[in-house]
């Protein structure tokens, strides 16, 4: 079954909103961007409800991620260059996600210790996706999310296409940066799971 991840998300109503769709994974962003959140918003979206979420990070302080770790951040996701001894250092206290930025189809032939990748366009936050007709002859070696320039018209065949364990979205379902579209996130969501009916009845 293909999971759902909604990144990106800085107010309480829109993970209000996740919850009631059931949305597998959230995403709170720690890095410069126009979706940053500080400890402190966290604090206030984490009292909406019980959920799965990760931290979005790019080459962070070890405070940082100390701080995430006190509130029993479950996944960390870093996306900048952090080397290969940081995520092992971290394994076994956080599930680990190494961001790959993929504009060739060499990206995809990597080996770090993650227990995930997200598999992301060139300019991540930007919704350009990359060629995924890549994946048809290179598949990473460990269980990916897919993410870059996916939006309700387009992750069905994203899905069929790629088979990824779950999808990523982000600007995708915005109304604007950070802020959630409910129609566009309820669409997207109800898009990937007829998809899964198709399959399950094929």
């Amino acid at each position: 079954m293909t999971r759902i991840k909604v990144c990106g998300l800085t107010r309480p109503q829109d993970v209000s909103l996740c919850l009631e769709l059931e949305v597998d994974r959230l995403g709170f962003v720690f890095a410069p961007s126009p979706r940053q959140i500080s400890l402190q918003q966290l604090d206030q979206l984490l009292e909406v409800g019980s959920f799965a979420w990760s931290a979005v990070l790019v080459d962070p302080t070890p405070q940082l991620v100390e701080e995430l770790l006190a509130r029993q951040c479950p996944i960390l996701q870093f996306h900048g260059s952090e080397p290969a001894e940081m995520l092992e250092a971290y394994r076994g206290r956080a599930r680990i996600v190494k961001a790959l930025r993929i504009s060739q189809p060499e990206h995809l032939e990597v080996e770090l210790p993650a227990d995930e990748y997200l598999l992301d366009g060139a300019r991540p936050g930007h919704g350009q996706p990359f060629d995924w007709a890549w994946l048809r002859s290179r598949r990473p070696n460990r269980p990916f999310y897919l993410a870059g320039g996916l939006h309700p018209d387009n992750v069905e065949e994203a899905i069929s296409a790629v088979a990824p364990l779950g999808v990523d979205v982000s600007s995708g379902v915005e109304q604007s940066h950070g802020l959630k579209c409910p129609t566009r996130l309820r669409e997207f969501v109800r898009r990937v799971r007829s998809t899964l009916r198709d399959e399950a009845a094929g």
